[in-house]
């Protein structure tokens, strides 16, 4: 081979890249071209282009009702447009283009994940959004052995196919306004809804469709906070209706949509017993101190009253020996023969009149 082939090669293959690049921009300027003659994103034009997207939206109960979703974060419920909504805004909306295409599969590693790119581009005003989605493949379970499956082509095509869906919607409604998407969405849920009359009807079908889709009927109670099925008014139609649609877009899954209820929790005096009965049960029993160290049971015993004594009569007074012979007895004191007026002291003699204590006049006889 010599060298002039191969520069002839190189040389035809950037003639080629040049000829699709050269042949891709001549078809969209082709497209721009037409869609300026023919104008449909004039005020005057839109009037009738949502008037077209109600037409389909409310066509039936089925459509309106595909045509939202709901989808649980956080303890709450979020509502959009669907990909169905999306589908007949761009077909409605027209001169639009939306192109959807795989960037990246991984199917090693612990995120094993899709990446999918998508593109909107309305050809009358020029505008042009892209986006990129990602979405994690989700192997199979064996309901034999209870363990996931390796993945394999059905699970990366599932993926693909939902991450895809997702990024046309989201790159539709990038483009397409909201002042068209919005009021046509609410008349759908309308419908799909239906009135008082129909409600019976339409709430009975509503939960067909969810069960046959494996969703527990208990769960379906627990998330709209009803008792029965008959407890099941308006508001909670469309949060089911909504989680129905974004199940079949592959939005959530059973288990995100419809997690299992948690067990009610008691309030008031039962939950105070219930503790109780719980600390009861937890509270370690006491264990027996080894038999070096236990010590003896102590034997309560009956107070010991003091001995009564014996009651004794008190002596009478000896009376005084008489003094040996040849002394005499002692003499009494002598006795008062005045009491002082003041002091009322007794007093055996006066001097002068007077008190000796207090000088005070003494002229009172003693008893």
């Amino acid at each position: 081979m010599t060298e002039e082939t191969n520069v002839e090669r190189v040389e035809a293959t950037v003639v080629a890249g040049n000829a699709l690049m050269q042949i891709e921009r001549a078809q969209i300027d082709a497209q721009i071209a037409t869609a300026q003659m023919y104008p449909k994103h004039q005020p005057k034009m839109l009037s009738q282009v949502k008037a077209n997207m109600l037409t389909f939206a409310t066509m039936d109960e089925e459509t309106a009702a595909g045509c939202f979703y709901t989808l649980p974060r956080a303890g709450k419920t979020i509502q959009g447009a669907s990909v169905r909504m999306a589908e007949i805004g761009v077909s409605c909306y027209g001169n639009i283009r939306v192109s959807v295409r795989v960037v990246e599969v991984v199917t090693d590693g612990p995120n094993p994940h899709v990446m999918v790119q998508a593109v909107a581009h309305d050809l009358e005003q020029n505008v042009a959004a892209s986006i990129e989605k990602r979405r994690r493949i989700t192997a199979k379970w064996d309901k034999k052995t209870g363990e996931k499956k390796p993945i394999d082509e059905d699970d990366i095509n599932l993926a693909v196919n939902a991450c895809g869906a997702i990024g046309y919607r989201d790159a539709a409604f990038k483009v397409i306004p909201q002042a068209l998407i919005k009021p046509v969405w609410e008349a759908a849920k309308r419908v799909a809804i239906g009135d008082v009359k129909s409600l019976g009807m339409t709430r009975q079908k509503c939960i067909e469709r969810l069960t046959q889709m494996g969703a527990p009927l208990d769960r379906i109670l627990a998330v709209v906070k009803c008792a029965n099925v008959e407890a099941i008014g308006q508001p909670e139609l469309e949060i089911l209706f909504g989680l129905g649609t974004a199940l079949k877009d592959g939005d959530c899954t059973i288990e995100q949509a419809f997690p299992a209820p948690e067990p009610e929790q008691k309030q008031g005096v039962d939950a105070l017993a219930d503790r109780l009965d719980k600390n009861k049960k937890e509270e370690p029993k006491p264990t027996e101190p080894p038999a070096e160290t236990k010590k003896p049971p102590k034997t309560r015993t009956k107070k010991q009253e003091p001995p009564q004594q014996e009651e004794t009569t008190a002596p009478a007074p000896e009376k005084e020996p008489d003094p040996p012979a040849g002394q005499e007895k002692p003499s009494a004191p002598p006795k008062a023969k005045y009491k002082c007026g003041r002091c009322e002291r007794l007093i055996v003699e006066l001097k002068g009149g007077k008190c000796p204590y207090c000088f005070g006049d003494c002229t009172t006889l003693a008893e």
